[in-house]
């Protein structure tokens, strides 16, 4: 039995049953006739592989808009946010990594593969969350004009480490940063969408009747 206590006082307990479970890359639905949705949770070997999966079902329900949605989606791989968006784009730099002479160390491209044609437009949902590999993707899109971005601006995780050792114990050493096809540094900027859209914090006032609202158990079909 595990009780959350969240700011504003509020508390919920949930019950929890040891499991294995597997959580998806990604997760996809038409949003009507026309509009695919296309949620990727982390970036990981297999994301490729499920971005494709979720491609090919909209393309037997005959989408013709896309929104894509990297919320809340802290990052992964480098290779695997390089092949998924090697999937939006046909040509041109999709990440390149500089040092701090701005010299480019590695540069990755995108390899004509394209698995989304040019006439679907395309949204990309971004807010604070959106870290690393996601920023990558985000970028990649902008820069190109494939996307159009609405939500928060990113989180700004550009940095390549590596861990050296010293003594007993260790660091982690900046060797590079990520560098977008325009040249746009993402490390503590992060990638401003084009529309803007902050979410609105609660204020303590408005913590406390939600919090009410939940003890009183009114809006429990709402609270997970």
């Amino acid at each position: 039995s595990l009780t959350i206590n969240r700011r504003g006082g509020i508390t919920k307990t949930y019950t929890l049953t040891r499991a294995v479970i597997e959580v998806p890359t990604a997760k996809y639905a038409m949003l009507d006739e026309d509009t695919a949705y296309l949620k990727i949770t982390r970036w990981t070997p297999y994301t490729e592989q499920s971005v494709k999966e979720a491609l090919d079902y909209f393309k037997d329900r005959n989408y013709n808009s896309l929104v894509v949605d990297v919320r809340g989606n802290p990052g992964g791989l480098l290779s695997s946010v390089v092949d998924t968006a090697d999937l939006f784009l046909d040509k041109g730099t999709i990440v390149s990594t500089k040092d701090r002479n701005l010299n480019t160390l590695e540069e990755f491209k995108a390899t004509r593969r394209l698995s989304i044609p040019k006439s679907i437009p395309i949204v990309l949902l971004t807010d604070k969350g959106s870290a690393s590999a996601s920023e990558i993707l985000a970028g990649a899109l902008k820069d190109t004009g494939r996307a159009y971005l609405v939500g928060d601006t990113t989180f700004g995780k550009g940095s390549v480490q590596q861990i050296r050792g010293f003594g007993d114990s260790g660091f982690k050493l900046t060797i590079s940063r990520y560098y977008t096809p325009d040249n746009y540094n993402i490390d503590n900027i992060g990638i401003e969408p084009h529309k803007l859209l902050t979410e609105a914090e609660l204020s303590d006032a408005e913590l406390e009747d939600l919090a009410e609202l939940i003890e009183e158990n009114r809006i429990a079909v709402f609270v997970n």
